[in-house]
């Protein structure tokens, strides 16, 4: 059983979550487009411009239905460069997906504002050579999941970290963030747990605020229990509600339990910052602007699919839910017939034909349900196309 790439806290973890003591009010300032835990997009290089639909039938799809969607991480300044960090599947594609585009994206009022580009990426593992569990458990704990995206001249950042759902809820007020939790590098193939117990929450565009506890940590990856990363959750800030430390991105995740990528250790790997001093050289991002109205993932996905629409009027488009619910449909009122059929059977030829009949409507729909029901759970995991 692998993590996925993504893309239960105590009572007084989570009141500290949701009242945020030391959230400051948010000053009067341009809302910010670079935000921890607001959504961001990378679209493809040259997107896919049909989507293949069987039959010979292919479907018109906008550029934003095959775009990566993922949340983002801390924001601040190394070296006179303002950036943005963020997990590594999140700023490179995988093997058979459309090469990404330079540029990075966030949605705003059916729009995508540019606010930086993509810089260094560490992808992780990939499993292909990953037999045994022995072998999965140590590849998990030794892979680093890291990018780098190199904010704009003048795009408005913020150091407070919030995050809205898909359906776009708030759940608790911003938490300013005020360091990078740095921790002593740990070798290869180490496990520690001088982290367990403490307090950790996330923020993130698809399932919002979460919070949960740390369970250990290796060299890049901090553990957690209770966070529930999901699709789409992917880069989207962690840190520490006792006192607002940045503890790392979200990486990757398997129901309840999840792994984060350490941000001391993006640092230190990407800039070449000695262990121990990462907040000497990182400066996190001063001001406290609030986040700019994101475009919740839900919204987004009906614009995408009224665009589809709209672009093919000949087919007849249903979201999952609609297809799951049409099949069903169609399901109940063929058995219905095959029950009142039933009632009439007076031969055994009849009987024949009835089961024949029961048979055939019986398999129909169980690919037609096996199909919608796929393509249901595929969206509701993806968020997106390809959220990561």
């Amino acid at each position: 059983m692998k993590f996925r790439r993504l893309r239960t806290a105590s009572l007084a973890v989570l009141t500290t979550a949701l009242i945020a003591p030391f959230a400051p009010a948010a000053q009067a300032a341009t809302p910010a487009l670079a935000a921890p835990g607001g959504a961001f997009r990378v679209f493809a290089e040259n997107p896919p411009k049909h989507l293949p639909a069987g039959k010979g039938v292919n479907i018109a799809i906008p550029p934003e239905a095959s775009a990566a969607s993922c949340s983002q991480g801390p924001n601040g300044t190394i070296r006179g460069k303002r950036v943005m960090l963020t997990a590594g599947h999140c700023l490179q594609e995988e093997k058979g997906s459309p090469k990404m585009g330079n540029e990075v994206t966030v949605p705003v009022n059916r729009q995508y504002l540019p606010i930086g580009t993509r810089g260094k990426v560490h992808m992780p593992t990939d499993y292909e050579n990953t037999v045994w569990p022995h072998e999965f458990f140590w590849d998990t704990i030794n892979t680093d999941d890291w990018g780098i995206v190199q904010l704009h001249d003048g795009v408005p950042a913020t150091s407070l970290s919030q995050s809205k759902d898909a359906q776009g809820r708030a759940h608790g007020a911003p938490v300013r963030l005020r360091s990078i939790r740095d921790r002593s590098t740990l070798p290869h193939n180490t496990f520690s747990t001088d982290n367990f117990g403490e307090p950790i929450c996330k923020d993130g565009a698809t399932t919002g605020r979460s919070c949960g506890t740390q369970i250990g940590r290796s060299r890049n990856g901090v553990y957690s229990w209770g966070l529930n990363y999901d699709f789409g959750d992917s880069g989207g800030i962690n840190y520490d509600p006792s006192d607002g430390a940045v503890v790392g991105v979200t990486s990757m995740g398997l129901g309840p339990l999840g792994k984060a990528q350490p941000a001391d250790r993006i640092i230190e790997t990407a800039y070449g910052v000695p262990d121990g001093k990462v907040n000497e050289e990182f400066k996190l991002e001063d001001s406290t602007a609030p986040h700019t109205n994101f475009t919740p993932l839900d919204t987004e996905q009906k614009q995408i699919t009224d665009t589809v629409r709209q672009n093919n009027p000949d087919l007849p488009i249903y979201t999952p839910e609609e297809a799951w619910n049409k099949a069903v449909e169609t399901a109940q009122a063929d058995a219905a017939v095959v029950a009142d059929r039933a009632g009439k059977v007076d031969s055994v030829e009849s009987a024949q034909k009835l089961a024949d009949t029961a048979a055939f409507a019986a398999n129909h729909h169980a690919a037609q349900l096996t199909a919608t029901g796929v393509n249901y759970a595929l969206s509701n995991v993806a968020g997106m196309s390809s959220s990561h």
